[in-house]
């Protein structure tokens, strides 16, 4: 009688590590990956609530993709003025070197 069992070879080993990956990305999609950004829509400023007790490069962009504000050293909550700002959809990004954070923001 012939064993029809799979082998436990390299390939397994390989494909086992493999199959690994999709849970770790599933990790990190599962955090909360988008910023907490109020009033949306804004008229004079808007309110960015970040990680607390972790420091974020804050961005902002237009739809054409141009950079119209900036913040290096963004930590807790951050007001930012948008008074200036064109009405349109603009987009947030918080950067460090363990996290993105993305939002979307609607200027009136």
């Amino acid at each position: 009688m012939m064993n029809t069992a799979p082998s436990r070879g390299l390939n397994n080993a390989i494909e086992d590590s493999v199959l690994c990956i999709p849970d770790a990305i599933s990790e990190i999609n599962n955090q909360n990956s988008e910023l907490k950004i109020y009033p949306n829509p804004a008229q004079q400023y808007f309110i960015v609530e970040l990680p607390k007790e972790q420091n974020f490069s804050l961005l902002v962009y237009d739809v054409t993709g141009q950079k119209v504000y900036e913040n290096k050293n963004a930590i807790g909550t951050v007001k930012v003025d948008c008074s200036n700002f064109s009405n349109g959809i603009y987009f947030v990004r918080a950067v460090n070197q363990r996290t993105v954070l993305t939002g979307k923001m609607i200027k009136e």
